[in-house]
């Protein structure tokens, strides 16, 4: 009797441990062995495991559901699965396909904001992808306690809305001080050892002269020669006179059209041809070719520049020569 009891424990661990390896080896096999074909597959937030099973059953992910749950209670060491958008393939093993679940490697939405917008466009864009709204977008922006946390002394944070791509779940809800605050972040890491050394104060003054080098060209090698101009004015006690701080004073209703009018309102607070000095803040996110522009200017004895047209300037020392400069490339064309 002891013995047929021996033999039977020994018959059922045998069975166990070979059910046990060949689980195992199903768990790490390939799908397939052909072509990887890719299927997106949507899971939400909070879906239990049977239901996300239900989902990869239905989308042709796996075949064998109870086999995909045994080997996720077995082997997926009571690791989650997460929601997101997912490409997966039925030729992958079931093991890949949980680990990517479980580790929520999900296909992420990638948003480009370019450099030099103003904060309207930028929550524009992130409307457009369907991240957020304006209004909320703009809470943030204005939020004193985000203002705080990043060290910016305004009242908003233009200027600070770091130009990048940013990558966002497509099945996650975010709010606008989460998605304010990664761009703040970013900024931050970006430009920590060019301000390491300057006060928030200094830091924004840097920023807004920055804003208006982003806005004046697009030229890298322009940037620190056109910073040096405006750093020369501005010693001078010279009018800045920029046309993107006019633009930015009159906000989203601007059409295209700048006028004389426009030039002469001494009403736009950013109006530098009616108003000495920086305009009281960034008119835009510059980049970080601009900001290290306006750090470190290139020294020289201009105090114009006019664009030839075709994206390049022409940069002068005194208003005679500038204004033989505007015949030569603005008023004759």
């Amino acid at each position: 009797m002891k013995k047929t009891i021996l033999i039977l424990i020994i018959v059922g661990l045998f069975i166990s441990g070979a059910s046990f390896f060949y689980l195992k080896k199903k768990w790490e096999a390939p799908g397939c062995q052909y072509q990887e074909l890719i299927t997106q597959v949507k899971i939400s937030p909070n879906t239990p495991l049977n239901k996300i099973i239900q989902i990869l059953t239905q989308h042709k992910i796996i075949q064998h559901p109870l086999l995909f749950k045994l080997g996720a209670m077995l082997f997926g060491q009571n690791q989650t699965l997460k929601a997101g958008l997912y490409n997966l393939s039925p030729c992958w093993s079931y093991k890949k396909i949980f680990e990517i679940l479980s580790q929520g490697k999900e296909l992420l939405q990638p948003v480009c904001i370019p450099e030099g917008l103003p904060w309207w466009k930028v929550a524009q864009i992130y409307s457009r992808h369907g991240l957020i709204s304006k209004a909320k977008f703009y809470q943030a922006f204005t939020d004193p306690n985000l203002l705080h946390k990043f060290h910016i002394p305004a009242k908003n944070a233009e200027g600070y809305l770091f130009p990048s791509t940013y990558f966002f779940s497509q099945t996650k809800k975010y709010s606008g001080y989460e998605i304010v605050s990664l761009m703040l972040k970013t900024f931050q890491q970006e430009t920590k050892k060019l301000f390491e050394s300057y006060s928030p104060q200094k830091i924004h003054r840097f920023v807004i002269l920055a804003s208006i080098i982003e806005k004046e060209t697009s030229l890298k090698k322009e940037k620190p020669i056109i910073a040096g101009v405006f750093i020369n004015r501005l010693h001078k006690h010279m009018l800045l006179q920029s046309d993107p701080t006019v633009i930015y004073g009159l906000g989203e209703k601007f059409n295209g059209n700048l006028t004389k009018k426009d030039l002469k309102n001494s009403n736009n607070i950013y109006n530098t041809y009616t108003h000495k000095g920086l305009p009281p803040g960034p008119i835009c996110s510059p980049g970080l070719d601009s900001l290290k522009a306006a750090v470190f200017p290139q020294k020289n004895n201009y105090l114009y520049f006019v664009s030839k047209g075709n994206g390049s300037h022409y940069f002068s020392k005194t208003l005679k020569d500038h204004l033989k400069a505007v015949r030569k490339y603005q008023l004759k064309k």
